[in-house]
């Protein structure tokens, strides 16, 4: 995958000169002679409106694609990066592409599995996403209440609090 970086503080330099290039003593990004990618996770979420998809790799190499792109002096500058996804651990797959979706979930309704709302959400993709979810009821769930979540986790409302599992 490859964008134009238009951000030319030191974070974006040293994705597109190395993640080895030096900070010299004036605040400049000294350019190495020997280049190393910036090996890290990688996740890109577009949007429009109300669509969005996401882009995930869990293990990347970030580097310069092309020369830096200054066409004249109305169009903005940019840092042309390339993002080569890579395998990790034991994953079978090197990066994920979600569907394109609408609305995230706001609310979500006990069963067995329960439901989220409103209808047609984009399901949230583990516990930890259920942060901004409401319960409904507030109160603890029943035995056997649960959630089924994007990375087919379950979890439940302890009346306090989104928990991993399913109610007891």
């Amino acid at each position: 995958m490859t964008f134009t970086l238009q951000q030319f503080d030191t974070a974006g330099l040293k994705l597109y000169f190395g993640s080895n290039a030096p900070i010299l003593p004036d605040g400049s990004v000294g350019v190495p002679t020997n280049p190393e990618p910036t090996q890290s996770a990688f996740l890109a979420v577009f949007v429009d409106g109300d669509n969005h998809f996401a882009f995930y790799a869990p293990r990347s190499e970030i580097y310069r694609a092309d020369d830096m792109a200054i066409s004249d002096t109305e169009s903005l500058a940019g840092l042309p990066i390339g993002v080569k996804p890579m395998v990790y651990g034991t994953n079978t797959w090197t990066y994920a592409i979600t569907p394109l979706g609408g609305v995230l979930a706001t609310g979500a309704t006990a069963g067995s599995p329960g439901s989220f709302t409103p209808d047609g959400a984009v399901v949230p993709a583990n516990l930890a996403a259920m942060a901004g979810v409401t319960a409904a009821p507030t109160t603890k769930w029943t035995t056997g209440q649960h959630l089924v979540l994007g990375d087919a986790s379950k979890a439940y409302w302890n009346a306090t609090a989104w928990v991993a599992g399913t109610a007891t």
